[in-house]
């Protein structure tokens, strides 16, 4: 697994930015204590909604949501069906996708129920070109005079690259109707947990008539209380850069587009903050620190335990847990063996320069399956490459691993089928070829790979 991962530490002052179902600020006990907590879902939500909103070319454009029939219709109208046959349509067309909610919608005519919005029973996450795709698909059918096929329509969204809707590979979605449907998202996030103990308080207020003589009483109009916390946070969340990438995903997009979404991720990921109580406890900060990995392979692992211990310090908490993170950090390195291929820091370097550094690896994934030794899946199978061969390479054959990233041929991967006169690397969408040693091995069919452009011998398929 080829991962980015983030580990943030943000200080929160007086807020309540994830509620429970009294209305006090979420919480944990972690350590033995009780820690403040943002669910990961909450975060999620504010990380996707900012990316849509800041960053409008990353194709943030999908929408989850149970109001989708009237989107169905406008598509379905710019198909030319009639108004009123394309609402009935609509509304079947949603039901057959997330069941209609029978007190909003007439089933028969697809019309609103006493002037409210239509709307199914489930939230579901599509995209526009879903919704297009799907509108034509209805009016072909309509013009064939066949009936609405509830298989037809969950594979015509299951074929619609989802290269406007960046969020539902990155967040990923679930559809109960439509199993094929359902995807797991390319990003994985943990609940944000305080590097300390904290505990809630409670906020007394009073709200005053402003029409009230001041003869009458002193007496407020309004009382009531709220709860709050401050806490420093750490916040983890990861990114499968080779899930992202393949066929259900944004494999469609070009590397180019590809880096534009994790670029818009990572940025919203570490400046996006939740919105609960804005107008009264305003809570929004910059993260103080954020350590950002990229990781050939390996498993996410948080960091989390570097503060199981949680830290206590009579001159600020902040510094105290910067410095329990980069301890645990290299412990885990020394212990396990851990080599992030990128390392880099905020505020060590701008955000600017932190992105772009992580976001310059996402071109080398779809070669690192090769340079493990894997091809790629050739009609649904993974076929493993066989290197009966192998000659260690030469220094000066050896890519430079940290602007380079080789395939692999070079070094007799390829195996059985291969002339290897050149290596193909990757650096910044350039192909170049490192010359290389030629290796005479016995062609049992003729076969030569093509190198250069990162394909085996027809047996072994075109890498996807």
């Amino acid at each position: 697994m080829k991962l980015v991962e983030l580990h943030i530490l943000q200080s929160f002052p007086v807020s309540c930015l994830n509620r429970d179902d009294v209305g006090a600020p979420k919480s944990a006990v972690f350590g033995g204590v009780n820690r403040a907590r943002i669910s990961s879902q909450c975060l999620k939500r504010a990380i996707r909604e900012y990316a849509k909103d800041e960053y409008p070319a990353a194709r943030f454009g999908g929408s989850r949501s149970r109001l989708i029939i009237e989107p169905l219709q406008r598509a379905l109208l710019a198909e030319e069906l009639p108004a009123d046959r394309a609402q009935r349509l609509a509304a079947e067309v949603a039901d057959v996708l997330a069941g209609l909610d029978e007190k909003t919608v007439e089933k028969e005519t697809g019309a609103s129920k006493e002037g409210k919005k239509p709307r199914v029973g489930t939230l579901i996450f599509l995209s526009p070109a879903e919704h297009a795709a799907v509108a034509k698909e209805v009016a072909s059918l309509v013009r064939e005079k066949k009936k609405l096929d509830a298989k037809r329509l969950f594979a015509v969204c299951k074929k619609t690259p989802l290269s406007d809707a960046a969020d539902i590979a990155v967040f990923g979605r679930m559809v109960a109707k439509g199993p094929d449907l359902t995807l797991e998202g390319a990003a994985m996030f943990a609940h944000a947990l305080s590097t300390h103990k904290a505990d809630n308080d409670i906020d007394f207020f009073s709200a005053v008539d402003d029409e009230k003589l001041k003869e009458e009483d002193a007496g407020a109009a309004h009382t009531n209380v709220l709860e709050f916390t401050s806490a420093v946070y750490y916040r983890y969340a990861a990114l499968n850069l080779g899930l992202l990438s393949d066929s259900e995903h944004l494999g469609e997009l070009s590397t180019g587009e590809r880096r534009g979404v994790v670029d818009a991720f990572l940025r919203a990921t570490i400046l996006a903050v939740p919105d609960a109580r804005k107008n009264s406890m305003n809570a929004h900060t910059r993260p103080g620190y954020v350590l950002g990995l990229v990781k050939d392979q390996g498993q996410p692992i948080q960091l989390v335990n570097a503060f199981e211990k949680p830290v206590i310090s009579n001159n600020g908490l902040f510094d105290a847990s910067v410095a329990a993170l980069k301890a645990h950090h290299e412990q885990l390195k020394k212990t396990w063996g851990i080599k992030p291929t990128v390392e880099v820091a905020i505020p060590d370097i701008g955000l600017v320069e932190f992105c772009k550094e992580i976001a310059a690896h996402v071109d080398r994934t779809r070669l690192s399956r090769v340079a493990a030794g894997r091809a790629p899946t050739v009609m649904g199978f993974r076929q493993q490459v066989p290197a009966p061969y192998h000659r260690p390479a030469s220094d000066q054959e050896r890519c430079d691993r940290n602007d380079l990233r080789c395939n692999g041929l070079s070094e007799g991967v390829g195996g059985r089928t291969g002339n290897v006169a050149t290596a193909s690397c990757i650096k910044d969408d350039q192909h170049c070829h490192s010359p290389q040693t030629r290796q005479s091995l016995e062609q049992p069919d003729g076969g030569t790979p093509d190198t250069a452009v990162g394909r085996f011998p027809h047996r072994w398929g075109r890498i996807q």
